[in-house]
């Protein structure tokens, strides 16, 4: 028997803890991210326990300047289904945004998974353009997608964006 059942994304309580144990790290962005996550809004689906789940592994990565950072992706269960990435700048409320091309090679496309559980790997280099990027690191993000397909066959977890610091 098939029975609909909503997922919720995390309410503001969970949001600001996140925040304040990163704080230090990626300050806004963190903030700005989850709140993007939260505007995504509950996803509704048939049975979820046979939908596929993507998230990446953290919430924040560093990378030092000149640099590659490997960003995980994270499948839990499900069919077959493929997630659509894409890097992006703007979240970053300081002004500190990197400049996709100047600071990091702007990369997008899409990850098949197996059915099952997996995991791949995003790489994403950074350019070094010799200017220190202390005290005010760069910083910019990664967005996970679903492709479209009826009935729906994934959803995401709770990290569906990253936030990337350029030290």
């Amino acid at each position: 028997m098939r029975r609909l059942q909503t997922i919720k994304q995390p309410g503001f309580p969970q949001i600001l803890n996140e925040r304040k144990s990163l704080r230090g790290t990626l300050g806004i962005t963190v903030s700005a991210l989850a709140c993007l996550s939260l505007l995504a809004g509950p996803v509704s689906a048939q049975d979820t326990d046979e939908l596929a789940k993507f998230s990446f592994s953290l919430a924040a990565y560093h990378v030092k300047e000149g640099k590659s950072v490997e960003i995980t992706v994270v499948k839990q269960g499900g069919a077959e289904a493929g997630v659509d990435y894409e890097t992006f700048t703007g979240a970053n409320a300081s002004g500190h945004d990197a400049t996709p091309g100047l600071d990091y090679e702007h990369v997008s496309g899409t990850l098949d998974f197996p059915e099952g559980d997996g995991e791949q790997i995003i790489t994403i280099a950074t350019v070094s353009d010799g200017v220190a990027e202390e005290p005010h690191p760069e910083t910019f993000a990664i967005k996970l997608t679903l492709p479209v397909n009826e009935p729906p066959i994934a959803a995401f977890g709770f990290t569906r964006f990253a936030g990337i610091v350029i030290m």
